[in-house]
C-alpha cells in the first residue's frame, strides 16, 4: 500500500541526506514505528533509530538497537537493499550471536524482566560497538550510507500524495 503523505512534507524530505534534518528515511522510520506490517518501513525505522542513536541524538527504544530483537531481520533486509556489505556482515554476526538465546529469554529481555546476567549477555551481543562505530564513521565521512538509504527509499517507495493535511485527514477518516 502506498504511504500517505502531504505533498509539502514529501517535497521537503526529498534530497535531505543527513540525520539531523527531515529526510525520506525519517518519514519511513515514522511509518515503521506505527505500522509493523510494512517491513521496509520497520527496517528503515530500526536503521534510522540506530543511526541517530549512535550519534547521541536520542537513546534506543525497546532495550536493543533494533527496537526489539524481532526487528533485526527487517533491519538486515533493509541494509541489503541499499548496499552496505560491511554493516550487513556485522548484523549477521550479531544475529548469529543471538541464536543461543530462546524466544522466552527475548520476551523477558524486551520486558526488562530477564535475570541481569543473561540480560547483560544479550546486551553485549546486540549492542555491537562495531555497528555504532560504522554509523559514526559514516556520519563523520559525509553520511554516504545514510544518503544511500534515503535515495533508495526515494526511488522505491510508493507515496500517496495529498495536497494538504485536511485532504490527508479526510482520506484517513474514510479508511476507518
Amino acid at each position: 500500500m502506498p504511504v500517505p503523505i502531504v505533498r509539502k512534507a514529501l517535497e521537503g524530505a526529498r534530497g535531505v541526506y543527513t540525520p539531523d534534518d527531515y529526510s525520506v528515511l525519517q518519514v519511513m522510520a515514522e511509518v515503521g514505528e506505527s505500522d509493523k506490517n510494512d517491513l521496509v518501513a520497520v527496517g528503515a525505522y530500526a536503521f534510522f533509530q540506530m543511526y541517530a542513536g549512535s550519534l547521541g541524538y536520542w537513546t534506543y527504544e525497546g532495550g536493543t538497537p533494533f527496537m526489539g530483537v524481532a526487528n533485526l531481520p527487517h533491519l538486515l533486509n533493509f541494509v541489503r537493499t541499499f548496499g552496505w556489505p560491511e554493516f550487513e556482515a556485522e548484523l549477521e554476526s550479531v544475529a548469529a550471536g543471538l541464536q543461543r538465546f530462546t524466544a522466552e529469554q527475548f520476551k523477558a529481555y524486551e520486558r526488562f524482566t530477564l535475570d541481569s546476567s543473561t540480560h547483560g549477555e544479550i546486551d553485549a551481543v546486540a549492542f555491537s560497538e562495531a555497528l555504532m562505530n560504522m554509523m559514526r564513521d559514516d556520519h563523520n565521512g559525509g553520511n554516504l550510507k545514510f544518503r544511500a538509504a534515503s535515495e533508495h527509499l526515494e526511488a522505491t517507495v510508493d507515496f500517496m500524495v495529498f495536497d494538504d493535511i485536511a485532504s490527508l485527514k479526510a482520506w484517513r477518516d474514510g479508511q476507518a
